[in-house]
């Protein structure tokens, strides 16, 4: 999987590099440029271009052809290696994920079971927020960075680009993009999807791309039975769970809230029922 990724990169980079020599030419039609046939347009234009560039222009579309065709050649072995991997196929069969992103997960958590749950993964891969903790005091700090293995982090990322599209995750990464916006919306999709990476691969389930219930057992919810237990409570905020004693939050001259003054007020007021 380096390899192939390193092959990707390289292919890259080349392309790149031919774009801005392209740069000053925008009367020429790019548009197909990495096709078969838009090479041999390139080719073409190169003809007519003064020795050196035509040597430099020749020379990187030689290494682009000669990079393309060996990450070829490691596509299709990754490819039969995904059909006959269980633990890829079982990936493969998550929408968003395709062969070589199956793979390429596969191999970079190996074993699952040597990750106590998703949430070590998620740490593993560097979508986890940051937290900063001495004694007391905790401090979260930004989603996502650091990580064990970049690699795995690199094509979870890549998997949410078709993952948001799945009616599992849509609602989930909509709300999140209106709140955080589109970094952290892929963020968060990323551990999502390795929440159900997890679940297909430690327990052997079935990836379920239909949207979940929102609210689960709503419909067989009863009302809270009356003191006296006959039927059903009657009256205004009949049916409601007790909290306890409604504590008004203290404020400060500037307006405030004071949270650490309102615990203790509601520490005051539920210490008689304890006793």
């Amino acid at each position: 999987m380096g390899l192939h990724v390193d092959l990707t990169r390289r292919q890259t980079s080349l392309r790149n590099y031919l774009n801005r020599m392209l740069a000053h030419e925008t009367w020429r039609d790019r548009r197909g440029l990495w096709s078969q046939r838009g090479q041999g347009r390139l080719r073409r234009w190169a003809r007519g271009l003064r020795r050196w560039d035509r040597m430099v222009v020749t020379q990187k579309l030689d290494e682009l052809e000669e990079v393309e065709q060996r990450r070829m050649q490691v596509k299709a072995r990754l490819e039969r290696m995904a059909r006959r991997w269980p633990a890829a196929r079982r990936l493969d069969a998550i929408d968003g994920l395709g062969a070589l992103s199956a793979v390429g997960i596969a191999a970079c958590l190996g074993p699952v079971r040597r990750f106590v749950d998703a949430e070590a993964i998620i740490s593993y891969a560097g979508l986890a927020p940051g937290v900063r903790q001495s004694d007391s005091t905790r401090r979260d700090g930004h989603v996502g960075g650091g990580g064990t293995d970049k690699l795995l982090r690199h094509y979870l990322i890549e998997a949410t680009l078709w993952a948001r599209r799945i009616p599992r995750f849509a609602g989930a990464y909509r709300r999140m993009l209106k709140r955080r916006g589109k970094k952290v919306a892929r963020l968060h999709l990323a551990r999502l999807l390795v929440r159900s990476i997890d679940a297909v691969l430690r327990y052997d389930q079935a990836f379920d791309p239909a949207a979940p219930d929102p609210r689960p057992g709503l419909s067989q919810s009863r009302p809270l039975p009356s003191p006296a237990g006959g039927g059903p409570p009657e009256g205004p905020g009949a049916g409601t769970q007790h909290r306890g004693p409604q504590v008004q939050h203290h404020r400060n001259a500037l307006g405030r809230a004071c949270p650490g003054q309102a615990a203790k007020a509601r520490r005051r007021a539920l210490a008689p029922a304890e006793r």
